[in-house]
């Protein structure tokens, strides 16, 4: 068996999901079940930015692959695909980042195709950064709570500063790390 092969069998058994299944059915049109209501504006109810949980990328061929990341934020979770390009590998764990989606949102194996990510590399003064803490960051929701809740009591100009030093994922951890109260979740 060559490398490559030992790779993809390796990553099929990791993730539960194959390139021949992923890149077949983003071709077909999804079973009816899997189908999101045509009338259920499913982009504009969600927020505008996610924290990347999870992400894992498969190659289809040379210049392609297909990437799988689970996202979070406070009000929803999301499984989501897309078959990129090699130039789109930039996107990490733990980035801050905002969904390019393709037409209408259609569900795939549990995941909902997109175009793409694309990396909030900008503070936003009016995003609140607690929302999107996951859980494994966090042991203790109600005092994290209390810290979004205090946030967006805040000043603009004191939500804007806590943003620009806490955008980038390592500083928020460090924050909350030394907050005390922000411990690991037990596993």
């Amino acid at each position: 068996m060559r490398p490559e092969a030992a790779n993809d069998a390796r990553r099929e058994r990791e993730t539960g999901w194959t390139i021949s299944s992923l890149a077949t059915r983003t071709t077909e049109r999804p079973p009816s079940a899997c189908r999101l209501p045509e009338a259920d504006p499913v982009p504009a109810k969600l927020p505008p930015l996610f924290r990347v949980e999870s992400i894992c990328r498969l190659p289809v061929d040379e210049h392609r692959h297909v990437a799988r990341a689970e996202l979070f934020h406070a009000q929803a979770a999301l499984s989501v695909f897309w078959i990129g390009g090699r130039g789109d590998a930039g996107i990490a764990r733990d980035a801050l980042v905002a969904i390019r989606w393709l037409g209408e949102p259609r569900c795939c194996d549990g995941s909902l195709r997109i175009a793409r990510l694309v990396e909030a590399r900008e503070p936003a003064a009016t995003f609140n950064l607690f929302d999107t803490v996951p859980y494994g960051w966090c042991a203790d929701r109600a005092v994290l709570k209390e810290a979004a809740s205090r946030w967006l009591h805040a000043s603009r100009r004191a939500r804007r500063s806590f943003n620009e030093r806490h955008w980038d994922a390592a500083q928020l951890r460090a924050y909350l790390a030394a907050c005390g109260n922000f411990g690991p979740a037990p596993d």
